[in-house]
């Protein structure tokens, strides 16, 4: 749990199993890295980047069978790329900002090269705009709206 101002971190090659959040970064981290791992019956997150984390990358990480595999909340400029997502039973990435956010803004993130499958949502935005979402790729995803 990287927290408040925490930076120049990785978070590499580890199972991270059976706990309410996988990873999470929170409040002002910058620069994190969380790369190669395997996440999954996580409760609610797989990868959690909360309260203006910014600069920071996921990429390549497998993410199994979570409420929501990847969520940005109130965190801009990150990267979201090349993970595995599936059997996520709300959302593979949401991307979103509280009611009234209070720590920045979910934009300017740029999330690609994704796979997401057996999935409530493949990615959800809300009360957020200004990220880029491209090359994603959805296989048997439940919900038909949005």
């Amino acid at each position: 749990d990287p927290h408040s101002g925490t930076h120049d971190m990785s978070i590499t090659n580890n199972w991270l199993h059976h706990n309410p959040i996988g990873a999470i970064c929170s409040d002002r981290c910058y620069n994190i890295l969380i790369e190669g791992n395997v996440v999954e019956h996580n409760k609610d997150y797989g990868i959690f980047l909360s309260r203006n984390t910014h600069d920071s990358i996921a990429r390549n990480n497998q993410i199994y069978n979570t409420t929501t595999g990847i969520i940005v909340s109130e965190s801009p400029n990150n990267e979201i790329h090349s993970n595995t997502i599936e059997g996520a039973t709300s959302a593979g990435i949401r991307l979103s900002n509280p009611p009234n956010p209070d720590d920045g803004f979910t934009e300017g993130n740029h999330v690609f090269n994704n796979i997401i499958s057996n999935s409530e949502d493949g990615i959800r935005e809300i009360r957020s705009d200004g990220n880029i979402l491209e090359d994603n790729k959805f296989f048997n995803i439940e919900s038909d709206d949005d």
